[in-house]
C-alpha cells in the first residue's frame, strides 16, 4: 500500500526512455542516445535490465502498470524479510506473540523505508540483498538449498543495479563469523559447551565459500 504512489521521481522517466530505446531497437545502442554532450561516447548502462522491465510494465498498463510493478517488487522485499525473521526451525510452532512481534518490527521497518519506494533500480537492490541474506541464513541454520540460486541472482543483479559489491557483505559476515565461532568454540571448549546449532560446520562454510566464487564470476557477466 505504501508503494502505491504516483510517479514523482524524475529518474523514473529516464529509465522509461532508456527502456523504450532498448526495446524498440532490440539491443544495446552503439552510442549514448540522450546525453547531448556525450552522443559520440560508447553506450554504458549497468541498469539496462531494470530499464527494460520497467518499460515493459509501462507497455502492459501505462503509468498504472509501472506503479503496480513497483508495488509488487516492494511486496516481495517485505515477504523475504518476513521469512528471514522467523526463528530457527524447531519442534515447537512459533507462538502468536512471536508472530506479532515480528509483524510489528517489520511494519516499522517498512514505514521507515517507504520514501525509497520509487521507480528506480534501488528497489531491485532491496530484493537482491534481502534474498542473499535470507539464502545464507537458511543454509547456515537449516541446510536449505536457496544458496545455490545466489549466482543466478547475482547475474540478474549485475545487469540491474551497479551495487553488486554490496552483495559481498553478507558473505563476508557469514564466513568471518562462522570461522570465528569455530575457533572460539575450540578455545573455550575446556570451560563450557556451546550448543552445536550455534556453530556452522566447516562443510557449510565451505559451500558458502564456493558459492561466493560463483557469485564473483556471475558479477562479471554484463554486456
Amino acid at each position: 500500500m505504501l508503494a502505491l504512489t504516483q510517479i514523482d521521481d524524475p529518474d523514473a522517466f529516464t529509465h522509461l526512455a532508456l527502456g523504450r530505446d532498448l526495446v524498440q531497437h532490440r539491443g544495446l545502442p552503439a552510442h549514448e542516445p540522450f546525453s547531448f554532450g556525450s552522443l559520440d561516447r560508447p553506450y554504458y548502462n549497468s541498469e539496462w535490465l531494470f530499464d527494460v522491465v520497467l518499460y515493459l510494465g509501462y507497455l502492459a498498463g501505462g503509468a498504472a502498470g509501472v506503479i503496480v510493478l513497483k508495488s509488487a517488487i516492494v511486496a516481495l522485499v517485505a515477504w523475504i524479510l518476513w521469512l528471514d525473521s522467523r526463528p530457527t526451525d524447531g519442534p515447537e510452532p512459533e507462538s502468536s506473540a512471536g508472530q506479532l512481534v515480528r509483524a510489528a518490527v517489520l511494519t516499522a521497518v517498512v514505514v521507515m523505508m517507504h520514501h525509497r519506494f520509487v521507480e528506480r533500480p534501488d528497489i531491485a537492490l532491496m530484493v537482491f540483498l534481502a534474498f542473499t541474506i535470507y539464502a545464507l541464513n537458511a543454509w547456515i541454520r537449516a541446510g536449505r538449498g536457496w544458496i545455490f540460486w545466489l549466482p543466478v541472482v547475482q547475474l540478474v543483479w549485475a545487469n540491474t543495479h551497479p551495487s553488486i559489491i554490496v552483495g559481498l557483505v553478507p558473505f563476508v559476515a557469514v564466513l568471518g563469523g562462522g570461522v570465528a565461532r569455530q575457533v572460539g568454540a575450540w578455545m573455550v571448549a575446556r570451560w563450557w559447551r556451546i550448543p552445536p546449532m550455534a556453530i556452522p560446520s566447516w562443510r557449510r562454510l565451505g559451500v558458502v565459500a564456493a558459492v561466493l566464487v560463483a557469485v564473483l564470476a556471475a558479477s562479471a557477466i554484463n554486456p
